[in-house]
């Protein structure tokens, strides 16, 4: 097996499920409506998670966010606090809908005053907060009420480009509260392009191919430290293992699971499950499999498609609840 530069960017989940109920959302792929079997992440386990990367020495963005709302948790600005102070070089970015900004921690309504003071202790910690301005939740247009009013400045992308949240942001930037348009009004912008989820989110597309970077790029650690494939695989379906049953970060991002998806992926076939119809498309994808695309990955082979067969055969997946698609 080939080895990989350090992962890109590290996204932490901190709540499976989530306030809201998105329609394109591969949420209603495994969850039955908002607020539904909310799961959240160990606060200790996380937290040692934070101390692993720092151990490693990796140079990862960190990103809380994936398959849920990450402020839902009780002690989401707690764990986002442990993980400055165990990587305080690191850039790190909270991707929300704005509910904690909104509600306390006992899902009771904040005031004008106690929101503007969330998202100010929140942007302590964080480089950039990038929150998502669904116009049917209506949640960003009383966190923005607030922050007029304490007079927090913030910024909105895409019709601020530099505002953008994935641009990772230079240790002496301010740290940025950014309001990104709704993605169903979206026109431009990486926030402007919808993807399924891995049929999740919507029907797949069996002619979908191409080389995806996210295996060579990102760890997405779930709330219960499983790891799958990628982002996308809100399922479960291939779960590479546990980053909490290993003690070092970098003999987990080379461990032998990974091998089948880089194969595949490296050589732009998506025929497998979960990979398989999942359209979404990867950047600087002549990058890889190292940063400067200098280096090769083997071919897949019969060991390899055998190895993804074992994989995605585990018993670990989340629970799926069919869409309109699979069941016609």
């Amino acid at each position: 097996m080939s080895s990989v530069d350090d992962p890109f960017c590290i996204q932490i989940e901190l709540t499976e499920g989530c306030n809201l109920f998105c329609n394109f959302c591969g949420l209603n792929g495994i969850r039955k409506g908002p607020m539904k079997d909310l799961k959240f992440a160990d606060v200790a386990s996380i937290s040692r998670l934070a101390n692993k990367i720092k151990q490693a020495k990796w140079k990862s963005r960190i990103e809380f966010a994936m398959h849920g709302e990450p402020t839902l948790h009780p002690e989401w600005l707690r764990i986002i606090r442990l993980f400055r102070e165990a990587l305080p070089k690191h850039n790190m970015t909270l991707v929300t809908n704005g509910y904690g900004f909104c509600y306390d921690e006992h899902r009771k309504a904040r005031d004008t005053l106690s929101t503007a003071s969330a998202v100010q202790n929140a942007l302590y910690f964080v480089n950039c907060i990038a929150l998502d301005s669904y116009e049917y939740a209506g949640l960003y247009k009383r966190i923005q009420k607030a922050m007029d009013h304490a007079s927090i400045a913030y910024s909105k992308y895409p019709q601020q480009p530099s505002a953008n949240p994935h641009r990772r942001r230079a240790a002496n930037e301010p740290h940025e509260f950014v309001f990104v348009q709704d993605i169903s009004e979206a026109t431009k912008g990486n926030h402007s392009v919808l993807n399924n989820h891995c049929g999740s989110g919507s029907p797949l597309d069996e002619s979908a191919h191409g080389r995806c970077a996210k295996p060579f790029r990102e760890l997405s650690v779930r709330y219960n430290g499983n790891v799958a494939v990628c982002c996308n695989d809100w399922r479960g379906e291939y779960i590479v293992g546990n980053v909490h049953d290993f003690a070092s970060l970098k003999a987990f991002w080379n461990h032998p699971n990974w091998d089948p998806a880089r194969r595949f992926l490296y050589d732009g076939q998506r025929t497998m499950k979960p990979c398989f119809g999942c359209n979404a498309k990867s950047y600087r994808v002549g990058l890889l499999p190292d940063q400067k695309g200098r280096k090769t990955y083997p071919a897949p082979d019969e060991q390899s498609i055998d190895e993804w067969k074992r994989i995605v055969a585990r018993p670990d997946a989340a629970t799926k609840i069919p869409r309109p698609w699979e069941t016609s």
